[in-house]
């Protein structure tokens, strides 16, 4: 769908100026389907990061906990301690009494038990301030429930990284669509005029559909095909008359190139095709001179007549005449044999 036309018909315009943009609807859409990744990316990133946020102010309460259960851990094991000294104390003492036969071996057995219980409690006591102390160390980036990690600062953080790349990602492709988008724009090859648009704005254009007729800005040069005896009176330089019928304007012109075998060499095969004398098969191209106004009102196509001044072939006679001259006309006229028109 083609959104505006910056030009009317007939303006001038420079090289690489815009003339109208183009929309595809298939890239639009395209173009909105990553903006709403885009979006959700950057809704994903927010979330994260507020996430992140509160978790670091949790550590700090995770860390007054951890401290306060290794405090904890310590007293229970010195406490332990002490029971296991009053423990090994016990039984040696109960072994001593049970040699005197004062005391039994159901007591002594009792007093051993004790001992061990003690012992074990110790080696809780010293397992449980191992791993206490451990967490409190790991504090700083992950909390431990006593059955799971609750908490993990650095697998946010790989988390939040993974999903800036993703945006990333997402933004690069918005990018992409939008410089394809910005491309869809058809600008002016050369310095030129519009002659014609075949679409208006925001009529809808199929692949390969003309749009507009853009002709190039330079000299306007004419063809005229001449037969090969009519090319052998017209001379580079020469001036020549030129009548615009659509116009009806007479214009000056000037012979800027003579080709007398345009149409004998056929361009698709690389031959040569022989014509009749009588066939218009030479080329003379002129220089239109005209002024600016002019020029605005004369686009490619115009048929045109074309009046040349024939040039005297036979060298002899042009001689004689030059030297000779002419009461009615100048002498450099003796070359001149009249005048004839020539369509294009």
């Amino acid at each position: 769908m083609i959104i505006y036309i910056n030009y009317e018909v007939g303006a001038t315009v420079k090289a690489g100026d815009e003339i109208l943009r183009i929309n595809d609807l298939k890239l639009e859409r395209q173009i909105n389907s990553v903006k709403l990744k885009v979006e959700s990316a950057q809704k994903a990133i927010w979330h994260m990061k507020q996430k992140h946020k509160i978790e670091v102010e949790r550590m700090v309460l995770y860390r007054i906990v951890n401290r306060t259960d290794k405090n904890i851990s310590e007293a229970r094991l010195s406490s332990r301690r002490e029971a296991l000294s009053a423990a090994d104390a016990h039984i040696i003492r109960i072994a001593k009494l049970k040699k005197s036969g004062i005391a039994t071996t159901a007591q002594y057995e009792l007093a051993r038990k004790s001992q061990m219980q003690a012992a074990s409690a110790v080696r809780e006591a010293e397992l449980l301030l191992e791993k206490n102390v451990a967490m409190d160390a790991a504090a700083v980036r992950r909390h431990y429930n006593h059955k799971e990690f609750t908490t993990d600062l650095d697998m946010l953080a790989l988390d939040l990284e993974m999903a800036y790349s993703r945006l990333a990602m997402e933004v690069k492709n918005l990018e992409q669509l939008d410089r394809i988008k910005e491309q869809m724009v058809l600008r002016a090859p050369f310095d030129g005029r519009i002659l014609n648009f075949y679409q208006t704005a925001y009529s809808r254009a199929s692949r390969n559909d003309p749009i507009l007729l853009f002709e190039k800005e330079n000299d306007i040069s004419i063809t005229a095909y001449l037969n090969q005896k009519e090319i052998l009176e017209v001379g580079l330089h020469d001036r020549a008359k030129v009548f615009i019928p659509a116009l009806n304007k007479h214009l000056p012109a000037i012979v800027t190139k003579i080709d007398r075998s345009s149409l004998f060499l056929n361009k698709s095969n690389s031959h040569y095709t022989w014509h009749d004398n009588k066939d218009r098969t030479a080329a003379v191209i002129l220089s239109l001179q005209i002024t600016g106004d002019n020029a605005a009102q004369i686009h490619a196509g115009l048929p045109v007549v074309v009046i040349f001044d024939r040039r005297e072939t036979n060298d002899i006679w042009a001689r004689i005449k030059g030297m000779v001259g002419s009461p009615d006309q100048p002498a450099d006229v003796s070359i001149k044999r009249g005048a004839r028109d020539e369509e294009i």
